[in-house]
């Protein structure tokens, strides 16, 4: 009996072995990864059909050949070491490498390396698994360019700029050159998105990001910021002079109509310039003071350059305070405290020296910058937009003030009310006008 189980165990034991090797061999060949085997010497001894389909080589090409053959050649030096270092570790490798097929193409795969042992523990064979990812890659690479570039100029975005400007500053630093960093705002764009749409103004946009890139070296860095701000740096110039010309440039090639659908735009730029390391060591501090220097640009009437002063910052501070002091003030506007009042400007018949009329001026007088003239309040006012609710509140101040001297039975007299472009625009202002002339009872020939 004893006999005979053993025989029974050796013949189920013989069993299993013949379909493991039919399995595995089943797996071998049907495996939609190419497989390649080699021995201990690193030359082929087998391939699987998926290993032909996807090299183009037979299995007759490679038998006895040393793996090589696959190199593409694009591999980095250490990469070769890397993995024999893996092997003799770990007896595995995985990574993503470049292959190379027999016709010559070049392509992406991800390869597993694996080492077999003996029962001594002496290597026998090598097995390489690997598959085409072509595809996988080139949806990561889309997923990349997403997300370091700018949809619709595609130059690159901020998160690319950063690192692209942090390098380049590093990189001049070490060799102790400058680099310039031009902050590039267009001047009115909102009115073309307002009047036209966005879909002219994205046409638009794209013209200007082609434009840029045209005057520009192809070692500069050309990117969008946003809306209708922009970017090029200058690395590795020799001095300012070279920023100022490329600006120019950059002025000239912009200057002539953009041809948008049937429409001709324009789109001058306004300019400002940081320079390495005299105005700035670091991204954020060069890209913030270019953006100081932009708004000088603007200041001096937009379509030129300008270079960054550390007074320029005390400008803009100054600016940013007296813009929040404004804010609040024409927030508390009311009937019972106000910052702001109305002055009137006789008008004065020459021959009979009566009035014959009042031109209405608004005056802030503020707690702590004292009283700040209208050539400073009124244009940042109307760069805020605060000139519509100041605007509004002069008129009907103005109306008060005309129904208060009617009340007292003065002659009537006209008076003037300054109003800004950007009421003309409001919708609401017809509306406001008839408003004001219904509450107060007044006439139209009263105001002018």
């Amino acid at each position: 009996m004893t006999h005979t189980l053993a025989r029974s165990c050796k013949q189920s034991e013989f069993d299993a072995n013949r379909l493991g090797y039919s399995l595995l061999l089943r797996v071998f060949e049907q495996s939609n990864e190419a497989v390649l085997i080699c021995d201990r010497a690193n030359r082929i001894t087998a391939v699987n059909p998926a290993f032909t389909q996807l090299t183009g080589y037979s299995c007759d090409e490679v038998l006895g050949k040393n793996p090589k053959i696959l190199a593409s050649g694009r591999a980095p030096p250490d990469l070769y070491p890397t993995i024999r270092d893996a092997l003799k570790r770990d007896s595995q490798w995985e990574g993503d490498i470049w292959g190379l097929r027999k016709d010559g193409g070049i392509f992406p795969k991800r390869l597993i390396i694996s080492v077999l042992h003996n029962t001594s523990g002496e290597i026998e064979h090598f097995v390489a698994c690997f598959s085409d990812i072509s595809e996988r890659k080139e949806a990561a690479d889309r997923l990349l360019h997403l997300a370091y570039h700018d949809p619709l100029t595609q130059l690159p975005n901020r998160l690319a700029f950063d690192s692209q400007l942090e390098l380049t500053i590093r990189s001049c630093e070490r060799a102790n050159r400058q680099v310039a960093v031009m902050l590039i705002d267009l001047d009115r764009f909102k009115m073309v998105n307002d009047t036209l749409g966005h879909q002219i103004g994205d046409e638009l946009l794209k013209s200007v990001a082609l434009r840029l890139r045209e005057c520009v070296r192809t070692s500069d860095i050309v990117a969008r910021l946003g809306g209708d701000e922009f970017v090029v740096v200058l690395p590795d110039i020799e001095s300012a002079l070279i920023a100022a010309s490329v600006a120019g440039k950059v002025q000239r090639f912009l200057a002539d109509s953009h041809e948008v659908g049937e429409h001709q735009l324009y789109a001058t730029p306004s300019i400002g310039i940081s320079i390495f390391p005299s105005d700035g060591r670091d991204s954020n501090t060069l890209l913030r003071n270019a953006d100081v220097a932009m708004y000088h640009a603007k200041n001096a009437g937009r379509n030129n350059y300008q270079f960054y002063a550390a007074r320029m910052n005390e400008a803009a501070s100054e600016r940013l305070q007296m813009e929040n002091a404004l804010r609040l003030a024409v927030s508390n506007i009311s009937p019972y405290a106000c910052e702001f009042s109305l002055h009137f400007q006789p008008q004065i018949h020459v021959d009979t020296g009566r009035i014959v009329g009042l031109e209405a001026l608004a005056r802030w007088h503020h707690p702590t910058l004292g009283n700040v003239p209208p050539a400073r309040f009124i244009p940042l006012a109307e760069d805020t937009g605060l000139i519509q609710p100041l605007g509004d509140w002069v008129f009907w101040e103005s109306c008060r003030h005309v129904r208060m001297l009617k009340d007292l039975g003065l002659p009537a007299v006209r008076i003037a009310v300054n109003i800004s472009a950007q009421q003309l625009r409001h919708e609401n202002l017809l509306l406001m006008v008839r408003g004001a002339l219904t509450c107060y009872d007044l006439s139209p020939t009263n105001l002018e």
